[in-house]
């Protein structure tokens, strides 16, 4: 697993409101260092609890709000 930038943060930041989930999975590309996935493969990725799963599965506003919370303030994913 990789750190995300500044500049990959900055991306992330400048890019969410637009197409959240398109930001997210850049993101997490250069997190897991994979340079393709779809969206369901990537929240199956993520060790989340089921129903957090079960939101981001449908793009819950507050599920991705918080994935891009801890994208932005770790820098990656918490272990």
């Amino acid at each position: 697993m990789s750190s995300l930038t500044k500049r990959d943060v900055e991306a992330l930041l400048r890019d969410y409101d637009s197409d959240p989930v398109a930001a997210l999975l850049s993101a997490l590309s250069k997190v897991w260092l994979v340079s393709e996935f779809t969206w369901n493969d990537a929240v199956d990725r993520l060790q989340v609890d089921e129903d957090t799963r079960a939101k981001l599965h449908s793009c819950s506003v507050d599920a991705l709000d918080d994935l891009a919370k801890q994208l932005v303030e770790n820098r990656g994913l918490q272990q």
